[in-house]
């Protein structure tokens, strides 16, 4: 069973539905704030897909951190309702027999909060966790409201001319090794390497409200990106996950037209198109489309766009609802 979470008379009202038919969510949760703590807790997941309406949680794990030091880890493996196909095992690491004597989502969960407590949450992507623990905590009856930083939008702003910036290419950046890619446990302790580099590197130019201060929207000129679509906002905010990044769109989308989903994506300094190549950042599936492929199968693009992530390339499969929950 999956979670809908509705909002009645100024209130937040959640009830089950079936994973596979969900309608669209707008989770209960934290904001997104730009800080330099001393103590915090970083954290990952490792997921089946992208979307946490349709997919499921494999692995937690997350480091308290006091001083710069990790004082404090939890990782755990997490059993998933079905088995997980082979493409995810690859590229995680992570079996189906690995998978077959762990605990539920519903047993993991509640000590995973308790370890996060009320801090404040680190992580790099972090609002693709804080997704998925969101849903999986409202959808057992607890709530994940904590606020949290998003590294990758430090490092874009301290590697402004680096063309990706993924968690492996800021470890390259700050010369941090990455043990094993893709699992949680290593992944949080790569984080924490980086997040503290990163603090210093920003605190040796500017006090900590400065530095958050360079965080807001920028006059950007107006430009047309493609026929017919052409900005029309004058500021952007660089430091967003679709900046400069080529999105394309498949399958029919339930939100809005096609067109107007282009605009979102050049009101935000993106690229839109139509084909997956080596140049894509980003694929969009109509939530349709997503729900169908999570059942039986997936599309060729979709297949196109994992051989591209297996080759190494930077692309990211995203159900258009998670899209949504990206740009809101």
């Amino acid at each position: 069973m999956g979670i809908v979470i509705e909002i009645v008379d100024g209130k937040v009202v959640v009830r089950l539905s079936d994973k596979s038919d969900r309608e669209q969510v707008d989770l209960p949760k934290g904001k997104s704030i730009v800080r330099m703590p001393s103590e915090y807790v970083c954290i990952d997941t490792e997921t089946t897909g992208l979307d946490f309406q349709y997919c499921d949680i494999i692995e937690l794990a997350a480091a308290r951190v006091k001083d710069g030091q990790i004082v404090d880890t939890f990782s755990e493996l997490v059993k998933p309702p079905q088995e997980i196909d082979e493409f995810i095992e690859k590229l995680t690491g992570i079996t189906n027999e690995m998978l077959s004597t762990a605990r539920s989502i519903k047993e993991v969960i509640p000590d995973y909060l308790d370890f996060c407590g009320d801090s404040v949450i680190v992580g790099h992507n972090v609002s693709f966790d804080v997704n998925f623990i969101c849903a999986a905590a409202e959808e057992n009856g607890l709530h994940f409201q904590n606020d949290y930083i998003d590294e990758m939008r430090i490092a874009r702003k301290l590697f402004p001319n680096e063309e990706h910036h993924r968690l492996k290419d800021v470890a390259k950046y700050c010369c941090v090794e990455q043990e094993k890619k893709h699992r949680a446990g290593s992944d949080v302790e790569t984080t924490v390497h980086c997040f503290e580099i990163m603090k210093s590197m920003a605190l040796e130019s500017y006090t900590e409200d400065e530095f958050s201060g360079l965080f807001k929207k920028k006059y950007i000129p107006k430009r047309e990106v493609i026929s017919g679509i052409s900005q029309t906002v004058d500021e952007i905010d660089e430091s967003n996950p679709f900046y400069e990044k080529v999105v394309v769109f498949t399958g029919a989308l339930s939100r809005m037209a096609r067109k107007d989903a282009w605009q979102i994506v050049v009101n935000m300094g993106g690229i839109p198109a139509d084909s997956v190549t080596k140049k894509t950042n980003f694929l969009v599936i109509g939530n349709e489309d997503f729900a169908a492929s999570v059942k039986n199968g997936k599309t060729s693009k979709m297949k196109r766009a994992e051989k591209l992530q297996e080759d190494g390339f930077d692309i990211v499969t995203l159900s258009e609802d998670a899209f949504f929950s990206m740009v809101e």
